[in-house]
């Protein structure tokens, strides 16, 4: 599937952790115009507050892996799972040229993105998870 036909994916309720407000902004605008449900934070506190009425009905989490501080973005994210009982689809991002980021990601059986993130490589990931949900 390509990125012009990802609207056809049935709509889910996507988490995008980013500390960066213009990378947060574009990948959030993307997802949804996809038709995804998006939940954005740029911290801990801000996802669990999003999230705090139903963290349940989340499909997948797309997460940046250095948000600035010691808790990452993969923390966050099993944070999130371990909240709504259950594994969660979650792809970890990374600017860093360092292999400690894909290499916890791998660790958790996460999908790893060095950033820039293609839309395409993004979209394709997007499709297999909500689809085997």
């Amino acid at each position: 599937m390509d990125v012009d036909s990802a609207e056809s994916v049935q709509a889910a309720r996507v988490v995008l952790i980013e500390d960066d407000a213009l990378i947060r902004l574009g990948q959030e605008t993307l997802l949804r115009d996809w038709g995804h449900r998006v939940a954005t934070a740029a911290s801990r506190d801000a996802i669990q507050e999003a999230l705090k009425d139903n963290p349940r009905d989340v499909a997948a989490i797309i997460a940046d892996f250095d948000i600035g501080g010691p808790v990452t973005g993969l923390d966050i994210a099993l944070a999130i799972a371990a909240a709504a009982g259950r594994s969660i689809p979650t792809a970890i991002m990374s600017a860093s040229f360092g292999q400690v980021s894909g290499t916890a990601a791998a660790l958790q059986g996460f999908a790893f993105f060095s950033k820039p993130v293609d839309p395409q490589a993004l979209c394709d990931w997007l499709v297999a998870v909500i689809v085997t949900e």
